[in-house]
């Protein structure tokens, strides 16, 4: 296998695969893009895949994706399928480098998917990881990304996880991003739609406090799965529509700091590599403990709000 990523040409593939033969679907010269289109569409960088196959087999493995992410068995069994996309998605941003304009073409992740024989296995892996009947085949509808946002941020399920990484991460430290997942599915595939999680301290935040929330002693009475829920229990809706309501509404605070981006370290991260670690990403910025805490206290000025009562400090 390559070392780097092959890009395919994203029209072939959409004009010519279908469900009866995207399963058998091997990729030749052909089918490549060509360094002018490449150039066209910003993916002329070369984007290293060496381990891609591990990542996917490893995802599969449920002993190393708790070891990775260095979690017990009871915490992964609570919830399979969201610290299978945590192992996926730390493990995807760590190798690939990807900047939010590679990442956002389809062309990458639909190279991707053909790039290693374990990365079918594992997408049929992912819809079957919590299934108790029959498992179901795959379609291609699973695997391939359309030319929209919605199918790269939330559908397609190797591409997701890497935009989560990428919205919740604190520069260089992913222990925020874990957070995100540890937020359940609810808060990754709902919230991360969001326009405010593309604000760092709110996603970085909103990851950390979902996290925490149900931890004793509890704060609220409530419960994170009724405030994240997609119609809220307390008759007003949910929780994300009070968020995007209050930050519109307010737009300037004074105790939260917005941090600049280093796009110089960024690059020096993309040209680098290294094994995986919990600090291994790019120290194009961080978001201080200072601010977060300010972002906290708004998220429990909306709660209490909404009803919520406070159950301990």
């Amino acid at each position: 296998m390559t070392h780097n990523l092959e890009i395919l040409n994203y029209k072939y593939m959409k004009r010519n695969l279908d469900d009866s033969n995207f399963l058998n679907y091997k990729p030749s010269e052909e089918h490549l893009l060509e360094k002018e289109e490449l150039n066209r569409i910003n993916l002329n960088r070369k984007i290293n895949i060496e381990g891609l196959n591990k990542i996917f087999k490893d995802a599969q493995d449920s002993t190393k994706v708790k070891s990775l992410l260095k979690i017990s068995k009871e915490e992964f069994d609570s919830q399979k399928a969201s610290f299978t996309d945590a192992f996926v998605g730390l493990s995807l941003h760590n190798l690939l480098r990807l900047s939010p304009a590679e990442a956002s073409r389809p062309e990458v992740w639909n190279s991707l998917t053909y790039a290693g024989e374990e990365v079918l296995k594992y997408h049929l892996h992912r819809k079957n990881i919590e299934l108790t009947e029959d498992n179901k085949n795959l379609t291609l509808n699973d695997i391939f990304v359309a030319s929209s946002m919605g199918t790269i941020h939330q559908h397609n399920k190797i591409s997701w996880p890497w935009w989560v990484v990428e919205i919740t991460r604190n520069g260089s430290d992913y222990t925020s991003s874990l957070d995100a997942f540890k937020s359940t599915t609810y808060f990754t595939t709902r919230y991360v739609q969001s326009f405010l999680l593309h604000q760092r301290p709110i996603a970085i935040a909103l990851s950390q406090y979902f996290a925490e929330f149900d931890k004793e002693p509890r704060r609220y009475n409530k419960l994170r799965r009724e405030v994240l829920a997609t119609k809220g229990t307390d008759g007003l809706g949910q929780y994300s529509v009070a968020l995007k309501d209050y930050f519109i509404e307010n737009r300037v605070f004074e105790n939260i700091e917005y941090p600049i981006i280093s796009q110089e370290k960024f690059q020096n991260w993309q040209e680098s590599s290294s094994s995986f670690s919990f600090k291994s990403g790019p120290k194009d910025f961080e978001v201080t403990q200072k601010t977060l805490v300010e972002v906290f206290k708004i998220f429990d000025h909306i709660g209490l709000k909404r009803g919520w009562i406070k159950t301990s400090k």
